[in-house]
């Protein structure tokens, strides 16, 4: 009677030399409702019928005559995916412990009992397709931790290591066979990172503690070749169904990378914050820049006036310079604030630095004051380079102030050394090519710069001065102007014994040497001007310089008032001479319209506000008189306005009559800035 299985119709395939047993076994297999493959009585026979016909089990006996059957059993497993179950007379531990080293998947003893041999197998068969599904759970589990970006390590109950996926054998520096069943704390060794003190193996934590560790803060793995790694971990015990350990896994992140964006990030952010506040700066400077560049004139117009008159006790002269040098100072203080934030433009001609400093190194020397000494030297070479002069003036001026506070406490020399240099690349100077330069040095003997200090010196708003002492906009204005005419700078300082700045500029060709302006009395003159300037301090230093050489002037506070002067007045109007923003209209319309009306009158604009604004009323910086001016300054461009000849020049009026008959612009941007200028002033007035 045929017992019913659930593996009913499983191929087996018979190896068996007792002709008797073979054919007992085949007829007991099919009663059971298997299907019988073949039956070979030699190892070698079973292992060519096994590669032909793929049976589902192999039944072997361990007694085939001179036949290693554990080696054969080993060779057809290894050629053919089979269980194999064991045919055996008699169960010493002998032949069990010898037929174990081929990991067979079951034993029948002789003379086999149907039901024994059923048993047998079905446990068989069961225990193979386990063992299948297991080692197919183990690869995809293998496949899976190789993937995973974290390293990864397991070991055993007692903390010895069984796996180590590849993210953690390349951070740790060890393979898995090197790795194995060593201590995890000597594969993956941490420390603290703020002590840098050793720390117990997390896995070991939680192997102890039967449950799931994470960092409380990143840690420090000691890699295999010395490298310290940040790193963020966890680690948790394995339980089995019955709540027993079998072992622990360990994820650990290297942190490196993150924390190089987490910086980069920050850099940027700070960058951004940076470039706001220099925003926030320049629309400052750039909303009071008229004002105070007409106050700037006020001041500094009336105390070159009160110069010209004679004559002067010394003392009076001394505190009238002094007022002078100081309306300079703020004027560059304004022009530099525009410049750094670009709502100014620049200048750039080819100048002399050795002439330049010896223009003004009494300003220089006024700057450090009577305590401090000022060395100015040059190897009597040339040093021509190409840049804006009042950039050039703002670096020396800023250093000199900079070298006059370190020097404050105990004193001592500011040396300005000017020399022609034939540079080599070298690592000391990162960013320097090879080539002709003119090198300017600048050396105090102050208390120096702290060399942790030193990368960020030149960062805008970055200063170690206490506060109110200092806006840290210094040495990044330097920086700044130095590389927007393509220069280099570099710091040397030692604490307690002084700093050196060494600036890099290209040799440029030999400066032309411009054409003197006429001497004093040749700015004199007898034509007629019509002066519109609105803010009343400003018109009246403007008038007095002019009268005081011999002009007519006709004063207007209006643009309304001067189109009347212009045309009641009977006698002719040789120049115009009018600030750009005017609250009726802009000074470029009102001019044009005067010139058109009057052909042969020239213009002259004027103006406190920044390039930016300029350039909305298609003005360039060269078009205008810039504010803060001087009476001289101002007599001197009248001249030259006066005497141009030269079609389509400074003062023409062809171009701003164009303007006037529609070559402005669109009107809309220059309603916006009369409303705009307007209401600046009123709310100015208000406070």
């Amino acid at each position: 009677m045929s017992v019913q299985t659930s593996t009913a119709k499983a191929r087996i395939l018979v190896v068996e030399d007792d002709t008797v047993v073979a054919r007992d076994l085949c007829r007991r297999i099919e009663r059971l409702g298997y299907h019988i493959v073949d039956v070979c009585d030699s190892s070698e026979r079973a292992l060519h019928v096994a590669q032909q016909k793929r049976p589902d089990l192999l039944l072997m006996d361990v007694s085939l005559n001179g036949v290693d059957v554990v080696r054969a059993a080993m060779e057809i497993r290894q050629s053919v995916e089979v269980p194999v179950l064991f045919l055996a007379a008699h169960s010493d531990r002998g032949m069990l412990n010898r037929v174990k080293q081929a990991n067979p998947d079951g034993f029948v003893l002789k003379p086999v009992q149907q039901r024994d041999l059923m048993v047998a197998i079905e446990f068989a068969l069961h225990r193979y397709q386990v063992d299948c599904e297991l080692q197919a759970s183990q690869r995809r589990y293998t496949a899976t931790l190789a993937s995973v970006g974290d390293a990864v390590v397991v070991t055993d109950r007692d903390g010895r290591m069984t796996f180590m996926n590849p993210a953690a054998q390349s951070l740790t520096g060890q393979t898995i066979a090197e790795a194995s069943q060593r201590p995890v704390d000597e594969i993956v060794p941490l420390r603290n990172e703020a002590t840098g003190i050793p720390v117990l193996s997390p896995v070991v934590e939680a192997l102890t503690l039967r449950t799931t560790v994470r960092a409380a803060q990143p840690a420090i793995l000691v890699c295999n070749d010395g490298t310290l790694v940040p790193v963020d971990y966890n680690a948790s015990a394995i339980l089995d169904d019955e709540s027993e350990l079998i072992g622990g896994v360990m994820a650990f992140r290297d942190l490196r990378e993150q924390r190089e964006v987490a910086n980069a990030l920050k850099r940027v952010d700070e960058e951004q914050r940076q470039s706001q506040r220099i925003e926030t700066i320049g629309r400052l400077a750039a909303g009071v820049a008229h004002d105070f560049n007409n106050v700037l004139t006020v001041i500094g117009g009336d105390a070159e006036l009160a110069l010209e008159h004679e004559p002067l006790h010394e003392d009076v002269k001394i505190i009238l310079q002094q007022i002078a040098d100081a309306v300079g100072r703020g004027a560059a203080l304004t022009r530099q604030l525009l410049v750094f934030s670009r709502k100014q433009q620049t200048e750039e001609r080819v100048v002399d630095v050795n002439e330049f400093i010896y223009g003004v190194r009494h300003m220089l020397a006024r700057l450090l004051g009577e305590a401090l000494t000022l060395e100015i030297t040059n190897d009597g070479s040339p040093a021509p380079i190409s840049i804006d002069l009042s950039q050039l003036q703002v670096i020396l001026l800023n250093l000199a102030a900079n070298a006059r506070d370190a020097m404050a406490r105990h004193g001592g020399v500011l040396s300005i050394n000017v020399e022609q240099a034939d540079v080599v690349e070298h690592p000391d100077r990162p960013g320097l090519k090879a080539g002709r330069y003119v090198k300017i040095s600048v050396t105090d003997q102050g208390e120096g710069i702290e060399a942790a200090v030193v990368p960020r010196i030149f960062e805008p708003f970055f200063t170690t001065k206490a506060v109110g002492r200092g806006t840290g906009l210094g040495l990044a204005t330097v920086y700044s102007a130095v590389k927007r005419f393509s220069g280099h700078i570099y710091v040397e300082s030692t604490v307690s014994t002084g700093t050196t700045f060494s600036i890099y500029f290209r040799l440029a060709e030999a400066a032309r040497h411009v054409d003197a302006l006429p001497k004093k009395r040749e700015l004199n003159g007898s034509e007629t001007i019509l002066l519109v300037e609105d803010d009343e301090a400003v018109r009246q230093v403007a008038g007095a310089a002019l009268r005081n050489r011999g002009y007519r002037v006709l004063e207007s506070a209006t643009p309304s008032e001067a189109t009347r002067i212009a045309k009641d007045y009977k006698d002719p109007i040789h120049l115009v001479v009018s600030d750009v923003v005017l609250a009726e209209m802009n000074g470029d319309e009102l001019t044009a319209a005067l010139c058109a009306a009057r052909p042969e009158m020239k213009a002259l604009l004027m103006s406190g506000t920044p390039d930016e604004i300029l350039a909305m009323h298609d003005l360039e910086p060269d078009d205008v008189l810039r504010k803060p001016f001087t009476p001289t300054s101002l007599a001197s461009r009248v001249w030259s306005t006066l005497h141009d000849s030269t079609p389509g020049g400074d003062g023409q009026c062809g171009p701003l009559a164009a303007k006037a008959t529609g070559g402005s612009g669109p009107s809309s941007v220059r309603s916006r800035i009369h409303r705009t200028e307007r209401t600046r002033r009123t709310a100015h007035s208000a406070a």
